[in-house]
This record gives structure tokens, sequence and C-alpha cells, in this order.
């Protein structure tokens, strides 16, 4: 460790008064620098793995979802009524569906309509429609259907209506 010492220093009226100033040692090297190395970390996995669940698959399932613009785009005169959507739920067998209908107009957010159920007796297909309402100008308007329960699935589809004179 460095040490410090003490000086007296004279001053005008004759009287020495100590002074402290600091003389420093050096104490002696203990590390000695060494040139630097590259020394490679093992790779870390990002995942973390999630723990196992004594939760099963539901055995009923929607197996696919599709929405389709009834007519397709529409060229002419507005307003125009009867601008349906219509989509087919495929379940894997016997249960009840839940599912909504959302809209959007020219991209903007998506607005849902109340749940709706389904009842599939056996594995297969039904359909369902949903009508846009009266389209009073030019607009993109995408419908998507999405099913909450059994499990999560949706599909879109959208129609554009260009209002000619």
């Amino acid at each position: 460790p460095p040490t410090v010492t003490a000086t007296a220093t004279k001053k005008q009226s004759g009287a020495a008064t100590p002074t402290r100033t600091p003389t420093r040692t050096a104490a002696p090297a203990s590390h000695t620098p060494s040139a630097p190395t590259n020394t490679a970390l093992p790779p870390t996995n990002t995942r973390t793995p999630l723990p196992p669940t004594n939760t099963p698959l539901p055995s009923f399932l929607v197996t696919s979802v599709s929405v389709s613009a009834r007519g397709g785009d529409y060229t002419g005169p507005c307003p125009v009524d009867g601008r349906y959507f219509d989509a087919t739920i495929t379940a894997n067998g016997p249960g009840t569906v839940t599912y909504q209908w959302y809209m959007s107009t020219d991209g903007g957010p998506f607005i849902g309509t109340w749940n709706q159920t389904m009842n599939f007796i056996s594995a297969g297909s039904q359909s369902t429609e949903f009508a846009a309402g009266t389209v009073l100008s030019s607009r993109s308007l995408t419908f998507e259907l999405r099913v909450s329960s059994p499990n999560a699935i949706s599909n879109q589809a959208t129609m554009v209506v260009t209002c000619v004179p």
C-alpha cells in the first residue's frame, strides 16, 4: 500500500505548522498484463422448452375454414344490396363450434359481430353466410370468419365495390 509522509513548513509568524503533503510510493506490481486471447463462447439456446402438460388435445377440432365473396368484385350503380360472404367450416367429428364474423372497410380495423354457434352431429362441413348490407359508395370490404371454440382458426375474403353512374 502507498505511504503518506508529513513535512513541516515555516509560516511568516515563525511557528512551524505541519502540512500533509502526500508522498506516494508505488506498491509492487502484482499483475502483468498478457496479450488478449480470443476465446469462443459456447452457443446458447434462446428457446426455453415448455414444461410437459397433462392436458390432452381436444378430440373435436375445426380443421379448416374457407371464406369467399359471393359473386366476387362488383362494378355498377350504387347503392347496392345483396353482397354476401359465404363461409364453410369443416370439423373432424361431433361438437359445437363458436364463431364470429368480422368486417373491415378499406383496410381499417376489424369490427366483430356477436358469437354464433354451429352444431356438428358428425365429421364434415357446414356453411354460413353474412350479408354485407347496403353499400353506398366505392370501397373494399374484407370479411373474416374467426372460430374461437373448440380451437382458434380463421380465414377471410375481400370484395371490391366500384360505384359507377
